[in-house]
């Protein structure tokens, strides 16, 4: 077994060669030595939506050419002034009609909500891919205060990623929503 002060030197010259070398090959651009202040603004800061307006997020697919499929429309909906209360959520069978009510807390509305901010939703063509047959049809529809904007796809395996992205983030945040009636 080894004394405890070749222990301690040992400690010090490695604690000494990191330094040295920490010094010597200091490089500013490496994220960690960026203030978290200016991550945004490297990023190319996106406005953070107001969280105080009304908002709804409608997203309908339609599986065309297939014959029993789910084909089913969510609304994801909340109400000014209240942006730190669950959002209503009504999931509606297209082919029965038959409707199922739930809520979905706060964090992940809000959540949905910036993404949509942040992947340029607003600045998206309002149509996609619409030469496709038997494909996957989806329409999203959101509304922020003023701000409304509707796209429509035909395959949704030909969308920029943006969109692919707000589409399977608005999926995940439906696996918490919390259901109050059955389908």
């Amino acid at each position: 077994m080894i004394s405890i002060t070749p222990r301690v030197a040992i400690a010090i010259f490695t604690c000494t060669v990191g330094l040295t070398l920490t010094l010597f090959l200091h490089t500013p651009s490496r994220p960690r030595d960026v203030p978290i202040s200016k991550l945004g603004k490297q990023a190319g800061e996106v406005p953070t939506p107001d969280f105080d307006l009304a908002s709804e997020i409608s997203f309908e697919r339609i599986y065309d050419g297939c014959l029993n499929c789910r084909d089913r429309k969510i609304v994801l909906r909340r109400d000014a002034l209240k942006k730190f209360e669950d959002a209503t959520v009504t999931e509606t069978d297209l082919h029965s009609e038959k409707e199922r009510h739930g809520k979905l807390r706060a964090y992940y509305f809000n959540n949905i909500l910036k993404l949509i901010e942040a992947q340029g939703y607003f600045n998206m063509n309002s149509q996609y891919a619409m030469g496709w047959h038997d494909s996957l049809i989806v329409t999203v529809s959101v509304r922020i205060g003023d701000k409304h904007k509707i796209i429509k796809t035909r395959s949704e395996g030909d969308v920029p990623i943006q969109l692919w992205g707000i589409y399977y983030a608005i999926d995940g945040a439906l696996t918490n929503v919390i259901w109050r009636t059955s389908p």
